[in-house]
């Protein structure tokens, strides 16, 4: 039932393509709790958090884009978390745009776990 609603909610594009960048930009997105940001330079974008909302605040902008070179996500919590967690999921049902290259995300591991070689 969620699945339906994910492919409902986040549609796919079929009219894809670049934004050229002439000068740094950023796009921010205002998901209430939690913002998301498109930052794009010259051949290289990075969109920052996902937002909110389980209906991604930036997808009706970078789902026409080819690619995402990076994608970072700066804490793990339900502000930033769930946009981009509905995108995924999308992506996992079907091949839709756009293309993911790298995925950085801020894991913090406590020290009990971490094991001295």
């Amino acid at each position: 039932m969620i699945e339906n609603k994910i492919s409902t909610s986040i549609l796919s594009c079929y009219q894809v393509g670049n934004i050229r960048f002439s000068h740094p930009t950023l796009y921010v997105f205002p998901g209430g709790q939690g913002d998301a940001a498109l930052f794009g330079i010259n051949g290289f974008n990075m969109l920052v958090d996902g937002g909110f909302s389980r209906r991604a605040c930036f997808w009706d902008f970078t789902r026409h884009l080819d690619r995402l070179d990076a994608v970072l996500v700066t804490r793990l919590n339900n502000a930033n978390c769930l946009g981009m967690a509905a995108v995924l999921r999308r992506k996992r049902q079907a091949h839709v745009y756009p293309q993911i290259g790298h995925f950085f995300c801020n894991l913090q591991v406590s020290l009990s776990k971490l094991q001295v070689q």
